[in-house]
């Protein structure tokens, strides 16, 4: 690996740990999901205008905005991203696929109703 290779990948790493810090991450994720009921849904709540209120998650795929991170598709009740390593500090977000949506999954409120949980989102611009 050369030095400039060495370089954006530095940036690139100093980047996807700032998000972390205002995003729900992978590792956060998995641990709340732990420990809920296998049987509960996941919904999204909050998003702006972009993403209604029942809506689920989807897919999970690289999100345009940063390769490196994951988004999840946001689908109704009924790409290329390089070769990245998803760790526990993968930032998460929400988009349609080749669409960088700046909507964030900032927190989980693991049984947010009786037999519920919520990914809650923030629109960032």
């Amino acid at each position: 690996m050369n030095n400039m290779q060495r370089l954006v990948d530095a940036i690139d790493e100093s980047a996807r740990i700032e998000r972390s810090r205002y995003h729900l991450t992978l590792g956060m994720l998995i641990s709340e999901l732990e420990l809920v009921p296998t049987d509960f849904e996941v919904w999204f709540q909050g998003g702006g205008t972009k993403i209604g209120w029942g809506q689920f998650p989807g897919k999970l795929l690289s999100y345009r905005g940063y390769y490196s991170d994951l988004a999840f598709t946001p689908v109704n009740r009924e790409v290329k991203a390089g070769d990245f390593t998803m760790t526990e500090t993968t930032p998460l977000w929400v988009a349609e696929w080749g669409d960088a949506s700046d909507i964030a999954v900032v927190d989980f409120k693991p049984r947010a109703y009786s037999n519920a949980s919520v990914l809650v989102l923030r629109e960032l611009n």
